[in-house]
């Protein structure tokens, strides 16, 4: 699978809908976290066209609780998303490893942040 600008090195995580390989952005030659999803998983052009609109909202979202989007676009039936790379791994690890009372108290109240601020910019998530 060739994404332009994007060089794949391997797969990250998966989803319902996403796939996520750790990439190269190679026009700054830096890692992201690049989510993959096929034209099958929307259930029409209007979901489609909707995960483009909710990435380049939150790319202009800045704040600590949010991850950076780079870059969103569509190459030939696969959607993708550019997003900065985390390397400390995915909530769902954590959940399963198990997480103690402060970790997920830090968690939610980091959760709730975030979701403060994109409502006070007149977002809903």
């Amino acid at each position: 699978m060739k994404i332009p600008g994007y060089k794949l090195h391997r797969k990250i995580g998966k989803g319902g809908m996403a796939t996520v390989f750790l990439a190269t952005q190679l026009s700054f030659e830096r890692k992201v976290a690049l989510k993959l999803i096929a034209d099958a998983a929307f259930d029409s052009n209007e979901l489609a066209e909707r995960f483009q609109r909710e990435a380049k909202i939150v790319a202009r979202l800045s704040h600590p609780h949010i991850v950076p989007v780079y870059d969103v676009g569509r190459v030939d039936n696969i959607h993708f998303l550019a997003m900065d790379y985390l390397p400390g791994g995915d909530l769902n690890s954590f959940i399963r490893a198990g997480l103690e009372p402060k970790e997920s108290e830090k968690i939610l109240t980091q959760l709730a942040q975030a979701l403060h601020f994109a409502h006070s910019k007149g977002y809903i998530h």
